[in-house]
């Protein structure tokens, strides 16, 4: 006997009324959209659009928090590369980019994207 094919995946969407008439997207009267996003697209558009605000804001989150860590002084221990302790590389945003060697910024953009 032959083995059945597997099942579709089956998902359910909110729908796009759902999602505006759910806490927290009402604000001052009314929704706040200067773009005009909510009107674009299907109801997974709606879905993908809100996915991607809550993952933006947890980055966001931990690039803060990163820079606080960073901008009181803690430090991992050991090497970035060779010759290049993490300690050494300044605790400035602009001036430690400029200290990480050019395949350690490449590293950073491929994992984080």
């Amino acid at each position: 006997e032959e083995p059945a094919a597997p099942a579709e995946p089956s998902y359910t969407c909110m729908s796009r009324d759902a999602i505006l008439a759910s806490p927290n997207t009402i604000e001052f009267g009314s929704k706040w959209d200067p773009l005009g996003l909510s009107d674009l697209g299907s109801d997974e558009t709606i879905a993908w659009f809100r996915h991607s605000e809550v993952k933006h804001g947890r980055v966001a989150m931990a690039a803060f928090l990163g820079w606080c860590v960073v901008g009181s002084g803690l430090r991992l221990p050991g090497d970035l590369s060779e010759g290049l302790s993490f300690s050494s590389i300044p605790s400035h945003g602009l001036d430690a980019w400029e200290a990480v060697p050019g395949w350690g910024k490449a590293q950073m953009l491929l994992f984080a994207g």
